[in-house]
């Protein structure tokens, strides 16, 4: 049986190959995502504090 993608084309008919290992990174952005910290999901106790005075002023208990 033939093959049906022919050697040396990407996932596209007819394109090109895709890159070996993606797009570079620069050093100081890798550094800066490296010691970045995640906050839970709904943001964190500073968020949902700023969140629930904005409503309290509105007369909305939280």
């Amino acid at each position: 049986m033939r093959r049906t993608d022919p050697e040396g084309h990407g996932p596209v008919r007819y394109g090109p190959p895709l890159p070996g290992h993606g797009l570079p990174v620069l050093p100081g952005l890798a550094a800066a995502a490296a010691g970045a910290h995640t906050e839970p999901t709904g943001g964190g106790r500073r968020l949902l504090d700023a969140a629930r005075a904005y409503w309290d002023r509105r007369g909305l208990p939280t």
